[in-house]
């Protein structure tokens, strides 16, 4: 039998665990690029979710508890991810690692955002859409399309690494207040949409205009709308000029959107950071995938910009002059 000491001693190791059980939400602080991700702790399973990777619930491999501690392995595509970490003052203080690289996590209990807007499912190459409405209690008749800018940026203007500014989703908001619908979106690849686009070889910026029309397209048979006006951020304002010669709309509206071809604002950003051997080699890759031709051998140094997987979107971009 247990001694009476031996019997508070589990009693405390059952609260413990009590107060690690629920939802926690925080960043894994890896340099440059912080990751937000969600974990649900339940007493033998678990899961956790990445919302900027459409990782949604992935089931925990294990989870084992010691008092205040909590060790969680996870197994995502033959990828093993170990987090440790330490109940302290209502925070988990922890560590996350993957493929040998370690990082500081930090995670507090998981407060739910009010969802504001209708989920749409919209029919595109490959699948659905889904897409974010926001519609006025008195609307005006007026629906504007938001697209985000470059990179893995969402619906909201959030971009993988440089934290929560909710630009776009504030824009939305602000559209509401005034009677004006709004349609965003994250785009292919992104958030919840990462399944439409299996890997990056399929990607390409005609491929965004042809997203941008099938909302249209779907806007247009809905009899809540009468006047529908595109709206892109930087990347995304060319994208939307796209779209938008290639249906009847009723405005553009571009939020620092290049005016140039994009190898010219590309070279004037790489002058100031390449030797002379990298940056000629960039100009002449540039003119290469300008002309609809794959650049066969890239240096180390410019995989990032110029990786095999990326020169499809590359030469579907360079074709287009603002």
């Amino acid at each position: 039998l247990a001694t009476k000491g031996q019997t508070e001693s589990s009693q405390e190791v059952i609260q413990m665990n009590e107060e690690l059980l629920g939802k926690w939400q925080g960043m894994i602080e890896i340099p440059q690029s912080p990751l937000e991700i969600i974990l649900n702790l339940e007493e033998a399973s678990g899961n956790i979710s990445v919302p900027v990777q459409g990782i949604t619930e992935f089931a925990f491999e294990s989870i084992e508890y010691n008092g205040s501690d909590a060790v969680i392995t996870i197994n995502i595509a033959g990828s093993l991810i170990k987090i440790a970490g330490t109940l302290k003052n209502e925070t988990i203080e922890g560590t996350f690692t993957q493929n040998g690289q370690s990082y500081p996590i930090t995670l507090k209990p998981y407060t739910e955002t009010p969802v504001t807007y209708k989920e749409l499912l919209i029919p595109v190459a490959g699948g659905e859409l889904k897409a974010a409405l926001q519609m006025p209690d008195k609307p005006t008749g007026e629906l504007v399309i938001i697209h985000a800018g470059s990179g893995p940026t969402n619906k909201d203007g959030n971009t993988i690494g440089a934290g929560a500014n909710n630009s776009l989703k504030m824009i939305a908001e602000s559209l509401e207040e005034k009677g004006i619908a709004s349609i965003r979106f994250d785009k292919r690849g992104i958030g919840d949409n990462t399944a439409l686009i299996k890997k990056e070889d399929d990607l390409t910026f005609d491929l965004y205009a042809e997203d941008v029309l099938a909302i249209v397209d779907y806007a247009k048979n809905d009899d809540r709308f009468n006047e529908i006006h595109l709206l892109g951020h930087s990347e995304g304002a060319l994208i939307m000029t796209v779209a938008a010669q290639q249906n009847d709309i009723a405005s553009l509206i571009s939020i620092a959107g290049i005016g140039r071809p994009a190898d010219e604002v590309l070279m004037e950003q790489l002058s100031g950071s390449l030797p002379p051997n990298l940056l000629m080699e960039s100009e002449k890759a540039l003119q290469q995938l300008k002309a609809g031709k794959k650049v066969e051998t890239v240096s180390e140094q410019l995989q990032s910009l110029f990786r095999p997987s990326v020169q499809p979107y590359m030469i579907s971009w360079l074709k287009y002059d603002p």
